[in-house]
């Protein structure tokens, strides 16, 4: 700088005494050059939040790119006036282009209802992207965004940030990262699809083995009908186990995640705000129904060995005889006969326990000798008693104990037991 600035001032000098034209003709070009020098690319403003990357003032494509999902744009620019309408209308695409946006909104509104829907601005011929708004900008065509060329794409960065819906609720309980968005990854580390169920299976204070239509319609809100008329593949209006874990016409947790990132949601593969609402309010009721269920009834009488709060199979074992327990249920209709009555079966096991009955119930009679119990085929023991309780369609939750109420049958069988004894 020291050299250029004596450097001029000779120039001006010997233009000023000399006669030599060309050393006139040259001064203006030096003053040009020192001042263009000094003056160097125009920086971004101050007060934009969007990460500099590289520390040199302006915006490149690939820093907006890394700071801003398109999808995500177009979301917060539609819920700036009050209401999510899956698309935007024209004042807020001139919000964002001024006047000259007129004819891109002209060519992306194709359908020419004075609106552009997701699919419309997504559309790869008529649409557009945020590299071409990028460009927009870029008044100067230098490839930067810099001085007022970067104000609206600041702008909505700033927006996306701000918008209560990108930062999921303060009351979500399923553990995550800390940015505040649910993951897929996240959520199946949480909960398992069976879980889910089970919880909202017991949400109408019964144990079902499914869903019922008004189960479905709290988890997905009235669009989800599609989705119940898909797995409800015998037309009953109950969503079985059996039909929710079908591999072709039932779901996943993924699908569930994905529908609420893109049914009411932004589509960006995380879920944020009140797209989360639905997924946490069930790992809450997973979790409050856990810990109701985590210790097994105080009025329950068998031996808790090792002081856990459950029953263990081999805890049931030690304190249940299977024979003993047959002919203590042989004798609860007032006669001991060797048998037991589909009502005596029923009681114990409930309308799940039919096809146990018709299992075992080899003869056809309507009535279960202890050798057909005891048959090593087509009988039952102990153990499948216990792993019938410990089953997600029969009110259990599969853990290998009996806790919560599972076991309420079983502690009635050995108090049955011991006051025949």
């Amino acid at each position: 700088l020291y050299k250029g600035a004596h450097f001029s001032n000779v120039a001006l000098t010997r233009t000023r005494t000399g006669t030599d034209d060309s050393e006139t003709t040259m001064t203006p070009l030096i003053l040009l050059f020192v001042a263009l020098a000094a003056a160097g690319p125009a920086k971004r403003q101050a007060g934009c939040n969007i990460p500099d990357a590289d520390g040199d003032g302006r915006l490149s494509l690939p820093e907006v790119e890394r700071a801003i999902d398109f999808a995500e744009a177009v979301a917060a620019l539609d819920r700036t006036d009050g209401t999510v309408d899956d698309g935007l209308t024209q004042a807020q695409v001139l919000e964002l282009f001024g006047t000259n946006g007129v004819p891109l909104f002209a060519r992306i509104d194709t359908n020419r209802d004075g609106f552009l829907s997701t699919a419309e601005i997504n559309d790869p011929v008529t649409g557009t992207n945020l590299q071409q708004i990028f460009e927009y900008f870029d008044s100067n065509r230098d490839g930067y965004l810099d001085a007022s060329d970067d104000d609206k794409i600041c702008q909505i960065y700033d927006l996306i940030q701000s918008q209560s819906r990108l930062r999921r609720q303060a009351g979500c309980n399923i553990p995550g990262a800390a940015d505040g968005q649910l993951t897929l990854a996240e959520v199946q580390n949480a909960m398992t699809l069976d879980e889910a169920v089970a919880a909202l299976d017991r949400t109408d204070g019964a144990v079902n083995g499914g869903l019922s239509r008004a189960q479905v319609d709290y988890l997905f809100g009235p669009n989800g009908g599609p989705i119940a008329d898909r797995i409800d593949t015998n037309g009953d209006g109950f969503l079985s186990n059996a039909e929710i874990n079908n591999p072709v016409t039932g779901t996943n947790l993924e699908q569930i995640f994905q529908y609420f990132d893109t049914n009411d949601g932004n589509g960006n593969m995380v879920l944020d705000g009140t797209e989360a609402d639905k997924i946490c309010e069930v790992y809450d009721l997973i979790q409050s129904q856990n810990s109701n269920r985590a210790k097994r009834q105080a009025g329950c009488n068998i031996p808790d060995a090792d002081g856990d709060g459950r029953l263990s199979p081999a805890e049931v074992e030690r304190a249940i005889d299977f024979d003993q327990a047959v002919a203590a249920l042989d004798g609860t209709d007032g006669v001991v006969d060797g048998y037991l009555t589909q009502a005596q079966v029923l009681e114990l096991f409930g309308t799940n326990g039919e096809p146990l009955f018709v299992r075992i119930d080899t003869n056809g009679d309507g009535l279960l000798s202890t050798a057909e119990l005891n048959d090593p085929v087509t009988g039952t023991n102990l153990m499948q008693i216990f792993e019938y309780f410990d089953q997600r369609e029969n009110g259990g939750d599969r853990d290998g104990y009996l806790s919560g109420g599972e076991e309420a049958k079983i502690c009635q069988v050995y108090d049955l037991v011991q006051s025949q004894n």
